[in-house]
């Protein structure tokens, strides 16, 4: 009998390994495509995830209404949206629950976002069933950027993450307000401290981010890592040397850190060491750690560099490396539209800064660059068309010449030469 019992356990403890390595691996991966679906709303609205592909981004939150821990993150994003109605936020709240618990659930509960209960099986299609809230954010292009499961210190995780994705965005305000709620969530969180600090820098509240990254070198070693590049950051353009003694600190303890050799390429390059500041470059794009926020920018700048020197494709690869990694890093496309520019490649330029306008549509730069690049193809157009038009004038002058020429060789006076008509457009 107890042969029979333990068998029996192992038997259950092995199914129950299997289908846990099943759920582990059944999951979103990164970098794919999302999975496409329509669904419709409470109103009975269509709700059709590929004609989004317009949207910067997209968050898929599923969650069930009976659980608190598993409506913790989308309250949270509801409260966001109400407090900052600028934050562009949009959101689906997918749910397996049935109608009369969605609608007791919104009694007590305003929400800013869509309820859409999944009749049709998307559920399954994000692997969302078992493990709730499921939270799939989607990019540009409908790409997946990230995937989280479950609540509690996972939301955490989950809110400090879209701040860093809303930082890239340039959403800083939303960054700054994403970042108390992850730290609220789970103090310890220095990463999202680090987003708020770099959100505040970004938008040129320099003191602040002083006080922040000051205030987070104080908390444990990750948290000096980050603090002290922050620092780093923070002292580039005032205080050199400051900056460059920082990111040696950080280089000791952090090796492997790659935004540290981006700030000393771009204080050497100030400085006027171009060499060092191409070595800097260059570490930065072998290194293997990084924020999401700071990834782009070491490729971006060694493109920079090498695009000043006139290298041109090295660059544009450099540029691609970096829109491939971060899809709101306008910067590298913009950059790569001045490239087409130097090759008189207006066509080019002007696509280029239409996807970053496509991202970030009241960005000034990419608007200014767009406008300047479509005068220069009317322009282009312009010469084109008078070069035809000097053509189209001397081929009638010397038709009419021909013709001229033959009618003085010509006996007969009476009969009336044949007449050429041109059109010119």
């Amino acid at each position: 009998m107890k042969t029979m019992l333990k068998c029996l356990v192992i038997g259950l403890m092995a199914i129950g390994v299997f289908f846990r390595s099943e759920i582990c691996c059944a999951q979103i991966i990164s970098g794919q495509a999302a999975p496409p679906f329509s669904v419709q709303d409470l109103k009975g609205q269509t709700r059709d995830l590929s004609a989004m592909k317009g949207r910067p981004m997209i968050i898929l939150y599923f969650f069930d209404v009976d659980s608190k821990p598993s409506q913790e993150g989308l309250l949270s994003l509801n409260q966001l949206g109400k407090q900052y109605k600028e934050a562009d936020l949009t959101v689906w709240a997918i749910t397996l629950s049935p109608r009369d618990k969605i609608d007791r659930f919104l009694t007590n509960t305003s929400l800013l976002f869509p309820i859409l209960p999944d009749v049709s099986g998307v559920s399954d299609l994000y692997h969302a069933r078992v493990i709730l809230p499921t939270v799939c954010i989607v990019g540009p292009g409908l790409k997946v950027l990230d995937y989280f499961q479950g609540g509690g210190k996972t939301t955490g995780i989950m809110l400090g993450r879209l701040a860093e994705r809303q930082l890239q965005r340039k959403q800083i305000k939303v960054a700054k307000a994403l970042s108390d709620e992850a730290v609220k969530k789970d103090p310890q969180n220095v990463k999202a401290k680090a987003t708020k600090g770099h959100a505040a820098l970004k938008e040129g509240n320099v003191k602040e981010a002083e006080q922040t990254f000051k205030d987070l070198s104080q908390k444990g070693p990750q948290g000096e890592v980050l603090g002290k590049e922050g620092l780093a950051a923070v002292y580039a353009k005032q205080q050199p040397e400051k900056a460059l003694q920082l990111a040696k600190e950080v280089e000791e303890k952090a090796p492997d850190r790659a935004y540290v050799h981006v700030i000393k390429g771009d204080v050497l390059y100030s400085q006027g060491k171009k060499n060092e500041a191409e070595a800097e470059y260059r570490k930065a794009t072998e290194k293997k750690t990084a924020e999401p926020y700071q990834e782009a920018s070491r490729y971006n700048q060694l493109g920079r560099f090498y695009a000043s020197s006139g290298q041109y494709q090295r660059a544009q690869a450099l540029y691609d490396q970096a829109i491939s990694i971060d899809p709101y890093y306008i910067e590298g496309t913009t950059n790569k539209g001045l490239l087409f520019e130097k090759e008189g490649k207006w066509d080019k330029a002007l696509e280029s800064y239409r996807q970053a306008l496509a991202i970030e549509k009241n960005d000034i730069f990419a608007v200014l660059l767009a406008k300047k690049a479509q005068e220069m193809l009317d322009l282009q157009k312009d010469v084109e068309r008078k070069k035809r038009m000097d053509q189209l004038v001397k081929d009638l002058a010397a038709r009419y010449h021909v013709q001229r020429e033959g009618r003085k060789k010509s006996e007969d006076t009476w009969t009336s030469q044949a007449m050429v008509l041109s059109f010119v457009d």
